[in-house]
């Protein structure tokens, strides 16, 4: 519920699998959220250009047209992490980054990284082999997600 009206109704996993608007996908569960402008689309994924240029695509969610202001979302457990690209999953654009902290909690630890071309936080949740133990901040990584498994809206109107 937002400002008194329902955004979205469904099961738990539709409201976190599939947001139908940027208030579901910020509000159910951990995200990153990245603003900019659409700046091409290829079928149901655009691309999105911030203003300091990072390229990223996501899946399309409502009326977008090049030039729009959109915003994008991505979950922390949607991010591959490695220390070199040809460890991340083929076919996926790479990105890449700096290690900020590692916090440890199990299941559910993660890392937040400093992006490298907007200095932004992004987080990825750390996969459960051990395989990031030794991670310490100030390491460079790169870092990938599905274009499928992140979410682009038309950027929310100022007061809404």
């Amino acid at each position: 519920m937002s400002h008194g009206r329902f955004e979205q109704l469904g099961t738990p996993q539709d409201l976190y699998y599939r947001p139908q608007t940027p208030f579901v996908a910020g509000f159910v569960g951990a995200n990153n959220r990245i603003l900019g402008r659409a700046t091409d689309s290829q079928g149901a994924v655009v691309a999105v250009t911030t203003p300091q240029g990072w390229l990223v695509r996501a899946q399309r969610r409502g009326t977008i047209s090049e030039g729009d202001a959109v915003e994008a979302f991505v979950r922390p457990e949607a991010a591959s992490l490695g220390r070199s690209a040809a460890e991340l999953p083929a076919g996926q654009p790479s990105h890449s980054g700096e290690v900020q902290s590692v916090l440890f909690d199990g299941a559910n630890s993660a890392v937040l990284l400093k992006e490298s071309v907007t200095h932004s936080e992004f987080r990825i949740a750390l996969p459960q082999t051990g395989q990031f133990s030794d991670l310490k901040p100030q390491e460079k990584v790169v870092f990938s997600f599905d274009p499928q498994r992140a979410v682009c809206f038309p950027a929310r109107r100022a007061g809404a």
